[in-house]
C-alpha cells in the first residue's frame, strides 16, 4: 500500500509500521531516509533502525565494487540513478564511492 502522510503534529512509532510500508516509503522518496521517516510520521533515527531490521534493504556501505560497477555500466555514471537501482541512499553512496576512491569517476 502507499504510504499515507500523518497529520501535522502526529508521529507513529516505528514497531506499527509493517515492514512493506517502511519499503513502500523508501522508494518513493529515492531512499532517502530522512524524508521516508517524514512520510511515515516517524523520527528520523528510527528509519535507520528500520532499515537494520528489515531482510532485503542494504546500506551502501555493504556494497561491493563489483554491484556498484554492475550498476554503473547499466546506467551511466548518474550516482542518483545508480543509487535507484541498488535501492540506497544517495548521500551514503557517494560517501561509498569516495570510500572506493571512484567519486567523480
Amino acid at each position: 500500500p502507499e504510504p499515507k502522510s500523518p497529520q501535522p503534529g502526529t508521529r507513529k512509532k516505528a514497531a506499527e509500521l509493517c515492514e512493506a510500508e517502511v519499503v513502500a516509503a523508501l522508494r518513493a522518496h529515492g531512499f532517502r531516509p530522512a524524508a521516508a521517516a517524514d512520510a511515515l510520521g516517524i523520527p528520523r533515527s528510527s528509519i535507520y533502525d528500520l532499515i537494520e531490521k528489515i531482510s532485503g534493504l542494504r546500506k551502501a556501505a555493504e556494497l561491493s565494487q563489483e554491484e556498484i560497477d554492475n550498476a554503473r555500466l547499466r546506467v551511466g555514471p548518474s550516482v542518483e540513478a545508480m543509487a535507484a537501482l541498488l535501492e540506497v541512499s544517495p548521500r551514503a553512496l557517494r560517501r561509498r564511492l569516495g570510500q572506493l576512491g571512484q567519486l567523480g569517476s
